[in-house]
């Protein structure tokens, strides 16, 4: 079993190219992505003005975003995207619906050129995803419900020849920068919920998560605890930095664990992991990696 290990996408002009020029290579494979599929409200050192936020509010993220960074995420409770991010994602705030909008046309537009590019594939392919915390969950299942071509493998378990293969999407409220302040993203949840919905996936051979376990206390001792044998997880960025913040593709291990940390979507170039996984090859997998050029 070959999978394709992607994150964030972003809506990237390029990655329609990119997963044509991948499934032609990888007929085979199937591709498995750790959320962040829509530019919601991006993080630094992504595109801004791409992002549904620029679209309801203009250019006021392009400064706003520069002061975060230069001041390295200090004094956050005075940042301008505090009310912005509130009427946007609160389901009473005034621009909630419009916000909610504008992502349904865009996870419409986005399912719609995946599924042009592999219905053309071999009828192993799939498209299997969990929804990051800049994501809708309701919104991409609406989208994908019923089409074989996809999976949104978020609290759902799926067995491929053998391995059983768990998601979980969406973060704790407390691991980005604005924890305490600010709720910043439509899919984010108290640890102890996170916890709660990472207990009832023990017993997977491989999970699925939108942060790392360097990040959630929660996910480190489901690690640490769970029989567990791969953790394949979006890599941390880190927002102290100031130039590189989006973390890199590699394999460790931890807890006598294998962990994946998989980089997101670049342009250019694009540096992908593929994992061949065999049940009796399921400690530990091999991964081999691979590039590609726009």
């Amino acid at each position: 079993m070959q999978i394709i290990l992607l994150s964030n996408m972003l809506e990237h002009a390029a990655f329609p190219d990119f997963l044509r020029d991948v499934s032609v290579l990888h007929p085979k494979a199937k591709f498995l992505v750790t959320g962040d599929l829509l530019n919601i409200f991006p993080e630094p050192g992504e595109d801004l003005r791409g992002s549904i936020f620029y679209e309801l509010y203009g250019e006021m993220i392009v400064p706003g975003m520069d002061y975060l960074v230069r001041t390295g995420f200090h004094n956050i409770e005075t940042s301008v995207f505090i009310d912005p991010l509130w009427q946007m994602f609160a389901p009473m705030g005034k621009n909630f619906k419009k916000a909610c909008a504008i992502a349904a046309q865009r996870y419409r537009r986005f399912f719609a050129q995946v599924e042009k590019i592999l219905a053309n594939g071999a009828n192993e392919m799939r498209f299997l995803f969990i929804p990051g915390n800049m994501d809708y969950p309701y919104l991409s299942w609406q989208e994908t419900y019923g089409n074989p071509l996809f999976l949104q493998l978020d609290n759902a378990v799926l067995e491929i020849n053998g391995v059983k293969i768990g998601g979980l999407g969406g973060i704790p409220n407390n691991a980005h920068p604005f924890r305490g302040v600010a709720e910043i993203s439509p899919y984010e949840m108290h640890e102890s919920e996170y916890a709660r919905r990472l207990n009832l996936l023990c017993g997977v051979d491989v999970l699925l998560t939108h942060l790392s376990h360097e990040e959630c206390p929660a996910l480190r001792n489901f690690l640490k605890i769970s029989p567990l044998q791969l953790l394949i997880c979006r890599a941390p960025f880190n927002f102290k930095r100031t130039h590189d913040f989006r973390g890199e593709l590699k394999m460790q291990t931890e807890q006598s664990k294998s962990v994946i940390f998989i980089r997101p979507f670049d342009y250019p170039v694009n540096n992908y992991g593929i994992i061949h996984i065999e049940p009796e090859k399921l400690k530990p997998p091999v991964m081999t990696l691979h590039q590609w050029h726009a």
